[in-house]
């Protein structure tokens, strides 16, 4: 059975600059964390070499059931999609939660370069969270259904 999934650039990297933005404002005892911890669409070229980065590490965990996986241009957005095969028994009631746990993953991994540079105090705390949907994803691609018998 084929599953793809497809994740937004831009709602990532909208999801990002908020993320950042709140974190900045957020920060006390810091006067100038805010301009420095919130990504901005003058970071553009920064953010592109981390998106780049994120599809790379979600490629690399998901490589084991991919069948086809593309970073193509649409017009002025992007998209990771990625194509898998999938065993017959695996549940196809958790794609949209696999999907969201993807998106979630390329969230916290941008965030965490990105904080690597601006709040190396906050860098880890994003990375571990990024870590944990990729484990999540992973938990539910290798979880099977039961199988079920034929009835006569």
């Amino acid at each position: 059975m084929r599953v793809t999934y497809v994740i937004g650039k831009e709602a990532v990297l909208k999801e990002v600059r908020r993320l950042t933005h709140y974190g900045g404002h957020r920060k006390t005892g810091d006067d100038g964390a805010f301009e420095r911890m919130r990504a901005t669409d003058s970071d553009k070229d920064m953010l592109e070499q981390f998106w780049k980065a994120a599809c790379s590490a979600a490629t690399e965990q998901l490589m084991h059931y991919t069948k086809c996986i593309s970073n193509d241009d649409i017009g002025e957005s992007t998209a990771y999609e990625v194509e898998m095969e999938m065993p017959s028994l695996y549940d196809v009631i958790l794609n949209d939660s696999i999907e969201e746990s993807l998106q979630n993953f390329f969230i916290n991994l941008i965030a965490s370069k990105w904080y690597k540079i601006t709040s190396p105090e906050d860098e880890v705390k994003y990375a571990a969270e990024a870590n944990g949907y990729m484990k999540d994803i992973e938990n539910k691609i290798y979880h099977r259904k039961r199988p079920k018998r034929d009835e006569y």
